[in-house]
């Protein structure tokens, strides 16, 4: 995984034109259109299930930029974003400068739970940063440079179950978290789009242990003590 690209540099294609100007729902734009690169993309990947065991063709998202729902399939070379109105976005190898998965500031800060059942941490889902090359994507015609995704609340990979009686605490919790959903969705993000490297990843600290990681994982603003 790559480092981290300049911070201010993100902060500002976080807070672009394209962010700040929220994308409408419209009756009145044509449904069933394909925007993008190419008139249609490879064979479609399996994707983990967010919340249940084995794997599912496409996961339905929300978007920030442009601001709707979207049912997301990854495919063997491109992405699609699918909206409600059966608006396809494609996203081609040569139409993304790089990707970027973050968390949100407060969940940051949530602690972490167990599924009823207890044998999985319930793990709020990263936003998405995909940076667009110039002029390759438009949407309900817009040119989008930029477009990001929430993925769901997801499941941990298993963990040890300490019994009715016992219930683990939160630093248990942390370094017993592996976060498989999205370790998974990197990779074919990866492969679909061709990217060896313009993948980067920042760790939610309360969903990883910092001490066993190489990795760079940002400190909250309280001083360090939910690290």
């Amino acid at each position: 995984m790559d480092l981290l690209p300049n911070m201010e540099e993100l902060s500002a294609q976080l807070m672009g034109e394209n962010d700040a100007e929220e994308i409408e729902e419209d009756e009145s734009k044509s449904n069933g259109k394909t925007i993008g690169i190419g008139a249609g993309v490879g064979e479609v990947q399996c994707l983990p299930s967010p919340m249940e065991d084995g794997e599912t063709n496409e996961i339905l998202i929300s978007a920030t930029t442009p601001r709707t729902k979207l049912t997301l399939a990854v495919h063997t070379d491109g992405i699609s974003l699918t909206s409600p109105k059966d608006e396809r976005i494609l996203l081609r190898p040569d139409a993304v400068k790089h990707v970027i998965f973050f968390p949100k500031r407060e969940d940051c800060l949530k602690k972490p739970k167990t599924t009823k059942e207890g044998g999985h941490i319930l793990i709020p889902g990263s936003l998405v940063l995909i940076m667009l090359e110039d002029e390759k994507v438009s949407f309900r015609n817009k040119k989008l440079k930029q477009i990001c995704l929430q993925l769901p609340q997801h499941r941990s990979n298993p963990i040890d179950s300490h019994g009715e009686d016992s219930r683990p605490t939160e630093a248990q919790l942390t370094n017993a978290c592996v976060d498989g959903f999205e370790q998974q969705l990197i990779r074919l993000f990866v492969s679909s789009l061709g990217l060896k490297e313009g993948v980067y990843r920042v760790y939610n600290p309360k969903y990883q242990n910092s001490k066993e990681s190489t990795s760079y994982i940002f400190q909250s603003d309280d001083g360090g003590l939910n690290k």
